[in-house]
């Protein structure tokens, strides 16, 4: 009986770093160029894509379908649309039905308070804490509950 290894073939550290380097390369490259399709792109070919994808109508295009239907409606004003504003918007349009996403397929809306934020009205009477942060804080595209 011999104590002999079976013949395995082993992998250097320069055949994993090269494989490693190429599949890196290949995915920063798909990137590029989806994202080279999509600024070179027509726009309205690109909103389609964006429909498709959210299985649903745009925030603007919601926010037109029930203005056509009677109710007044506002989309989400988001602050980095208004890069010259001073001071920009923090909150919307105060006791309207504000349109704010539509990223399931399912449009999510609220009914603003009376500052322009999405709370209730009784939220103001007594606050213990406010939270400062980003759309996981807003609850962006969550349903109220």
């Amino acid at each position: 009986m011999s104590d002999e290894q079976p013949n395995t073939p082993m992998i250097g550290r320069r055949e994993t770093a090269l494989g490693l380097i190429v599949t890196v390369g290949s995915a920063l490259l798909a990137l590029y160029a989806l994202e080279a399709i999509l600024a070179f792109s027509n726009p309205a070919w690109s909103d389609r894509l964006g429909n498709t994808l959210r299985r649903g109508p745009s925030v603007i295009g919601e926010t037109h379908r029930l203005r056509q239907s009677g109710v007044h409606a506002y989309p989400y004003l988001q602050a980095d649309l208004f890069p010259d504003a001073s001071p920009a918007p923090l909150s919307g349009i105060t006791g309207e039905l504000t349109i704010l996403c539509n990223e399931s397929g399912t449009t999510i809306g609220y009914r603003s308070d009376s500052l322009g934020f999405r709370n209730s009205n009784s939220r103001w009477t007594s606050t213990a804490a406010a939270l400062i942060g980003d759309s996981f804080t807003h609850g962006f595209c969550r349903l109220q509950t």
